[in-house]
């Protein structure tokens, strides 16, 4: 036979042997890593034949270098998972794949275990609680390199991994979502044995629902909630279980919307005749945001149609203002959010009055002072102030010839003593004194004892005892020292019975 050889890259044929007389033959001289062409020519006594061609080309090459680094990266109750990297070299052709082997602790019996065109393989059917060894080799076009074994043995049984979760795709722990709309919740899972999975909001456990879907793999649990409503928030717990532990992961969840209604009822206080002041409480529910105003809003007895107070008010009270008297009224209140509005809760029916009365008359003034222009007056304050504090006083005064009586004060007297000081000498007065509370005034109180206007006198000087008989005393005083202003008329003369402790009653003589 004659065996002929070219490049790929050329056109010329070289031969490299002209006498083979066997069907096989060893080419040497190639260089590595370059495709030839092969062609034979049969020849007999009477010359060469049709020469024969290879359709593909063959490179020029060895066997590969062994992998390098096999490492056990897994292992299960029946199988083990391997992992390795390329060989330096592949030998001058590409690597076509790798042959993993596989034998028992103790044994010397080599067996495959599988072949693989990528760099990590799971080696199944294996016997647990066995220790096993494991080697693989790279295959070219040349063939099989040496085996790479493993750094150590391993026993084939489940790794206990505490359960795990990685919240890391949540930022804070928190998902806010509005009201109607869903939310999901996706999250990675580990842990050997493939860990039971426990979803609850609160204190509830959670099951699939028309609204509720739970979808959960070996590596990752994902919790979906559509249509939600507010008692969709709250803390949900994922729990996690294998032998290994048990671990539990908290994601919080806010549904936002409308609030609820403000706490009632609504208190209705210091009602007048014109205005009242309404009260009540925060919504249990804010809706999941600030609450920003409330709405308040008034009705009048026999009307359907509500009309706006304030729409903008901050607190938890409000002073109503401008009500007509006596009309009955009807009051509501709205909370509001950047979501919305929430339901209306009434107060009871109120009328708008005073809800006490005027207090009960002063009792009668009391002249305590006089001089010629001015007279002091004292009275006790009402037996019953009619349900609101006396909040001042007004004094009247009458000349007796008439029958006019003269508001005396310009503002309220906040005591229970006052002095007139508007007298005209010698004239003779009587006053009156009226109270006054939220409610109004009382009735006058009786008339005082009229008094005349004038600078007092002074008093006698001291008696003497002039003379005495079984029946009479006789006595003699000096004249006071000031009259006062008008000319003395006469005297009184008092007597009483002597006693050392100075009891007993005046007499007039």
């Amino acid at each position: 036979y004659i065996v002929e050889k070219r490049e790929a890259s050329r056109r010329s044929w070289q031969e490299v042997s002209g006498k083979c007389t066997r069907q096989i033959l060893r080419v040497g001289d190639l260089v590595e890593g370059v495709p030839y062409f092969f062609r034979v020519i049969a020849e007999n006594q009477y010359g060469p034949g049709e020469p024969f061609e290879m359709p593909d080309p063959v490179i020029a090459t060895e066997e590969p270098a062994p992998p390098k680094r096999l490492d056990i990266i897994d292992t299960s109750k029946s199988s083990a998972t391997l992992a390795w990297l390329k060989p330096e070299h592949d030998g001058g052709s590409r690597i076509t794949g790798y042959v993993i082997e596989t034998k028992q602790k103790g044994s010397d019996h080599w067996v495959i275990g599988g072949n693989t065109k990528s760099l990590s393989i799971t080696i199944e059917g294996l016997t647990e609680n066995t220790e096993y060894e494991f080697r693989v080799k790279a295959k070219n076009d040349a063939g099989f390199s040496e085996p790479r074994e493993s750094f150590s043995s391993v026993i084939i049984k489940e790794p206990q991994i505490e359960p795990t979760a990685d919240l890391s795709g949540i930022t804070n722990q928190l998902i806010t979502c509005k009201a109607g709309s869903g939310f999901t919740i996706d999250i990675p899972i580990s842990g050997r044995p493939v860990p039971k999975v426990t979803w609850k909001l609160e204190e509830m456990r959670l099951k699939e629902t028309d609204r509720v879907s739970i979808k959960t793999t070996k590596d990752r649990t994902t919790l979906s909630v559509k249509d939600c409503m507010r008692g969709d928030s709250g803390k949900y717990y994922l729990i996690l279980e294998n032998n290994a532990g048990v671990r539990t992961f908290t994601v919080t969840v806010n549904v936002i919307g409308r609030p609820g209604p403000a706490i009632g009822p609504v208190e209705v206080s210091s009602i007048s005749s014109e205005s009242c002041v309404l009260n009540w409480k925060e919504p249990e529910d804010d809706g999941g945001t600030e609450i920003t105003n409330y709405i308040v809003e008034k009705r009048e007895s026999g009307s359907t149609a509500w009309q706006l107070i304030n729409s903008s008010v901050k607190r938890t009270q409000i002073k109503v203002t401008h009500l007509t008297k006596y009309m009955e009224y009807t009051f509501r209140v709205c909370a509001e959010n950047r979501f919305g509005v929430s339901k209306p809760i009434e107060s009871q029916p109120i009328v708008a009055e005073h809800p006490f009365v005027p207090p009960s008359s002063p009792t009668r003034p009391e002249v305590f002072s006089v001089t010629a222009n001015a007279m002091g007056i004292r009275w006790e304050e009402p037996y019953h102030d009619g349900g609101s504090k006396v909040t001042g006083y007004w004094i009247e005064k009458k000349e007796r010839n008439t029958i006019l009586w003269v508001k005396e004060n310009k503002i309220p007297c906040l005591d229970c003593h006052y002095k007139v000081s508007t007298l005209v000498e010698g004239l003779e007065y009587q006053f009156r004194v009226y109270a006054m509370n939220a409610a109004g005034l009382s009735k006058a109180s009786e008339a005082s004892r009229s008094m005349i206007a004038q600078n007092p006198v002074d008093p006698p000087g001291k008696p003497e005892v002039t003379d005495v008989t079984r029946s009479t005393v006789s006595l003699k005083w000096s004249v006071p020292l000031s009259d006062g202003g008008s000319k003395i008329v006469g005297y009184i003369v008092e007597r009483k019975p002597y006693s050392d402790t100075g009891e007993g009653r005046w007499l007039k003589c």
